[in-house]
């Protein structure tokens, strides 16, 4: 339930020229004094009403979602400087699984000449290279899938991503690590406990680190 209309408090000064606002004079009219009285339990109540709807919204909902608050940044940007310089930004996980499907994503903003934009990895001895092409937009956002293979132990991969053009050049050199994929096993019994001379039945299930299915073999399986 919304509360009743409050009085409204008086502007504050400078919102008003002194020919737009006048206090009301006491010896006016009583025809005046109702007609500003009736404004005013009106604008309370657009006021009331409109507090109601906030409340409403908060109550349905009390955190605003990733959308709202984009257009609230959308829509009041504050200080944002005219003149943008060119930037960019990398993206990519800092634990990297092997034969997982992985992905880099590069984004870059604000370019004034088209530049060249390339990115390797090194990893066991191998120079890779995930991209290597010209950008002409001003700005762009791609992501590059990989995957990597499995290793005798847990390493480390370096990735350079560079930007070349006439008057740019960015680069930047990060180490991740990669380790391998572990599945996980479950193993699933027909009974919770066997006596002397019956036969075990079993089932194994192997998932991955999404628990996903995962296509293993296990040529030998003990049973003590």
């Amino acid at each position: 339930m919304c509360p009743g209309p409050q009085p409204l408090s008086p502007p504050a000064h400078g919102l008003f020229t002194e020919n737009g606002y006048k206090e009301a004079d006491p010896a006016e009219s009583g025809e005046e004094i109702q007609g500003a009285g009736k404004q005013q339990r009106q604008t309370s109540l657009v006021v009331c009403l409109s507090h109601c709807v906030l409340l409403s919204m908060m109550r349905k909902d009390w955190l605003f979602n990733k959308p709202v608050i984009f257009l609230l940044f959308f829509l009041f940007p504050g200080n944002i400087s005219h003149t943008a310089e060119p930037q960019y930004m990398v993206l990519l996980p800092f634990l990297i699984h092997t034969d997982s499907p992985e992905k880099i994503c590069v984004q870059l903003t604000h370019l004034n000449e088209s530049v060249t934009l390339s990115a390797t990895l090194e990893y066991q001895g191998e120079n890779r290279s995930l991209i290597d092409d010209v950008v002409s937009e001003k700005d762009l956002f791609t992501c590059i899938p990989y995957s990597l293979s499995k290793s005798n132990s847990t390493s480390v991969a370096l990735l350079t991503v560079t930007v070349k053009g006439e008057t740019l050049q960015f680069r930047s050199r990060k180490s991740v690590l990669v380790k391998n994929s572990e599945s996980l096993v479950f193993v699933q019994t027909d009974k919770p406990i066997y006596k002397p001379g019956q036969t075990v039945l079993f089932r194994i299930v192997s998932l991955d680190k999404d628990f996903h299915p995962v296509n293993e073999k296990f040529p030998f399986v003990y049973v003590q």
